[in-house]
This record gives structure tokens, sequence and C-alpha cells, in this order.
């Protein structure tokens, strides 16, 4: 069935993050992978750095320069899909940035790929998710890990010292979805082996 229009939110939304040119983005990644398959490429991706052609941190940056989209032509003038004169204002140079590239990466390549290591009792796809999991450099930061930073060590000053690789802000996300926002603060306590700091006022 076609998407209600009540369902296209542009309402306080910058250009960039317009509906349409996230949907421009993602045709251009079925487009992208339709011959190798999404999951299949990122998978022998992965499998690469059993044989030593990839590292982590490396294997993390070629993930996320897959995902990420420039812009061209119709998109690099337009927000939306209105095909009259082009607006003149300057586009983002991307129909999806690094910083989506990663979080596309953390929240979806890399669990997904994971499933498929347990279902399929693949090892070698298994220790190579983990290990790239482990070294992931850290997503852009939100109101919820400043909060939690805060609150699990006040000294830290809300710097990212408790939060450095996704893998941790990610605990940290886990520790507020469970933790904080159910009122479960002996969590955090016993967590921390009895250390926890009381959460600021």
């Amino acid at each position: 069935d076609p998407l209600p229009a009540e369902a296209w939110t542009f309402f306080r939304l910058r250009p960039g993050n317009f509906p349409t040119r996230r949907l421009a983005a993602a045709a251009v990644l079925v487009v992208r992978f339709r011959q190798s398959g999404f999951l299949e490429h990122f998978a022998r991706l992965f499998l690469a750095t059993q044989d030593g052609r990839l590292g982590g941190k490396r294997l993390a940056q070629e993930v996320e320069r897959l995902l990420v989209v420039d812009s061209h032509g119709f998109w690099s003038e337009r927000d939306c899909f209105l095909t009259g004169k082009a607006t003149g204002h300057r586009r983002p140079s991307q129909l999806l940035g690094r910083d989506r590239a990663r979080d596309i990466a953390v929240n979806v390549v890399l669990p997904t790929l994971s499933g498929v290591a347990e279902e399929t009792d693949n090892g070698r796809l298994r220790s190579a998710v983990n290990e790239t999991y482990r070294v992931y450099p850290r997503l852009p930061d939100n109101e919820i890990l400043r909060r939690m930073r805060l609150r699990l060590d006040t000294r830290q000053r809300g710097s990212p010292g408790l939060a450095a690789t996704a893998a941790q802000q990610q605990g940290l996300i886990y520790l507020h979805k469970n933790g904080c926002s159910r009122g479960k603060c002996d969590l955090c306590f016993r967590l921390a082996g009895g250390q926890a700091t009381q959460p600021p006022d």
C-alpha cells in the first residue's frame, strides 16, 4: 500500500535529514549491492580479516565507506521529489554521510552479521565481527550518553572517557534503558562493585 501523506515528516528537520533524501540514499544502496547481496557482501568483507587482509579498525573504515552515499545530479540541488527549478542553495554533499553510516554499521551491519555467525556456527565470521565491534570508533554523542557519564563518574565532567568506543557507548545506553529509566540504581552499584557514584541532581 502507498505510504500515507501524513507519514512524511519534514517539520523541524534539517534538509539533509529529509525522508526524501534518506529514501534516495536507500535506493542507491539497493543498487550498489544488488548483485553481491547486502549481507553476503559484508560477510565476505569480514571474513577477509581472518586472512590477514584487513584489521578491525581498517575494516570499520571500509564498512563505512561502502555505506556512504554522495549526492549527484538531481539530489545535489534538491531536498525533495519536486522536479521544478532547483533552489540554488547548496545542499549537503552526501545523501548518507559518515556519521549515519557509522550508525548503520553499529546498529544494523554488526548485529545482523553476529546473528548470521551464530545461526550458521561460523566461528571465523563471529571472531571478525567481535573484534571489529571491540575496536569500533565511537558514534556521535547524545544526551543519554552525556547523562550516563556524569552519573557513573562525575570526575569525567562529561568527557568521552567512559564511552571511548561504540561498544562502550552501547553499554551505557543499555544501562540507561534497563537500569536508570526503570529506577534500578542498584544495578550500576552492583556492577561497579559498590563504587558507583550517586546520580547528580
